[in-house]
């Protein structure tokens, strides 16, 4: 696990890029449906931090990607799958099972404080065991245990 501090600009930062990312979704067909609650501005905040994270540990610039919602990989060629849950781990759904895509999980649990925790192929998540729901708010997804997990420091093609 790598473990980034962002500074109080890098948060803000971070935060109106996930803030402008959510408002640039409404209206979309097929959105999710917490797009006005406060836990989809909830996702939207911490799925930029996470990605935000990801580019300053890989030394790239982040650039945010509002409007092109899943018509893109989020930072580099990663996706990021972000959580404030201390013990969150990396969610996969069925519809985003890219054979050759490469998922990283971040976790904002103690700010300033970010964890990149590990990452893992899009064809190593869809395991039927793993298949479930986190609770009853959420659809079902692949959940993949932490301790399953590559290492950081083993992850392909560093951008």
């Amino acid at each position: 696990m790598i473990s980034l501090t962002l500074t109080d600009v890098e948060y803000l930062r971070a935060c109106a890029f996930g803030c402008a990312q959510h408002i640039a979704s409404f209206g979309r067909v097929g959105r999710n449906q917490q797009a006005t609650t406060i836990r989809g501005w909830q996702d939207s905040i911490e799925g930029a931090i996470g990605e935000f994270t990801l580019a300053k540990w890989l030394g790239i610039e982040y650039k945010g990607c509002i409007g092109f919602f899943r018509s893109r990989p989020d930072v580099g060629i990663y996706e990021v799958r972000a959580t404030g849950h201390p013990y969150g781990r990396l969610l996969v759904r069925k519809h985003e099972d890219f054979d050759d895509t490469i998922y990283i999980l971040v976790r904002q649990s103690r700010p300033p404080i970010v964890d990149i925790v590990g990452w893992m192929y899009g064809h190593e998540c869809n395991r039927q065991d793993w298949w479930g729901a986190l609770d009853k708010s959420r659809d079902p997804c692949y959940v993949v245990p932490n301790d399953m997990l590559h290492d950081m420091e083993t992850l392909p093609e560093k951008c």
